[in-house]
């Protein structure tokens, strides 16, 4: 909040600028335990794609890149703007989430104020035009725990997204096949690359979440376990959706990374 008196008549005159947004980068793989509660982790994107898209933009002529993406965000980030009256009706289902988050960690009590922020983000853009006051609808939080629920849980847990993403095929592949999971079934799954899905299993292990069976296959090819799940942050949409009937039996929603609409 920026405040400066006007001289003529001796008054102040005040202007909101908003909660101020701080970003860092670091190399290391964890930063100090004092900085991890007070700020969301974000792993960068190693994986080939990536690399293959950024040396491959190094090369191109800046006036020749992607107007439209640019566009599209400027016009994202002018729907976000509070009116009055929006907001003053929480849902009940709400409540519910609250109630199932790991509050047994303190940096939920941050945490969580972050994520009803975004909600709001959320909600805001989904509601843009509207003559009405706008309120958090079941919808938006399914939105919101595609986009979100990834990063508050990799940093509550103080693993990367990617690690996290392995031990959950392997237990999801585990529970169907009856059995470890193989390297290859992972990358396949996941659609990544054999090598990056070794050294985030490698990292997995340090940890302790998962481990190899003692059975050897063929080829001195070994199957992942889990030892230990992370908990998450968010309880899931279809969890909520069963345990609140006042919600419905279905909700229809646009995934935000392939725009298609899910129920």
């Amino acid at each position: 909040m920026n405040t400066r008196r006007n001289g003529k008549r001796g008054t102040q005159i005040t202007k909101r600028v908003g909660m101020p947004v701080v970003l860092s980068t670091t190399t290391d793989d964890k930063v100090f335990a004092d900085d991890e509660t007070r700020f969301l982790s974000v792993y960068a994107d190693h994986s080939g794609d990536q690399s293959l898209a950024i040396v491959r933009a190094m090369v191109r002529d800046r006036e020749t890149g992607d107007p439209q993406r640019l566009r599209v965000w400027r016009a994202a980030m002018s729907l976000i703007k509070y009116e009055d009256g929006d907001f003053q009706n929480p849902p009940k289902w709400l409540d519910y989430v609250a109630r199932h988050l790991p509050v047994q960690n303190v940096r939920v009590r941050r945490d969580w104020g972050r994520f009803l922020s975004f909600l709001q983000a959320v909600a805001l853009c989904r509601a843009a035009g509207s003559a009405h006051p706008v309120d958090l609808e079941f919808e938006d939080y399914c939105v919101a725990y595609l986009i979100f629920e990834p990063v508050f849980s990799s940093t509550l847990e103080g693993l990367s997204p990617e690690v996290m993403e392995v031990v959950r095929v392997v237990r999801e592949l585990a529970h169907k096949k009856k059995r470890g999971v193989t390297l290859k079934e992972i990358a396949h799954r996941l659609g990544w690359e054999i090598n990056v899905v070794r050294r985030y299993s490698k990292k997995a292990i340090k940890q302790k979440l998962l481990d190899y069976e003692a059975v050897t296959l063929r080829r001195n090819e070994k199957r992942l376990k889990v030892l230990s799940a992370p908990t998450g942050f968010l309880p899931s949409p279809k969890r909520v959706l069963q345990r609140n009937p006042e919600i419905g039996e279905s909700i229809r929603y646009v995934n935000p990374f392939t725009g298609k609409t899910h129920e």
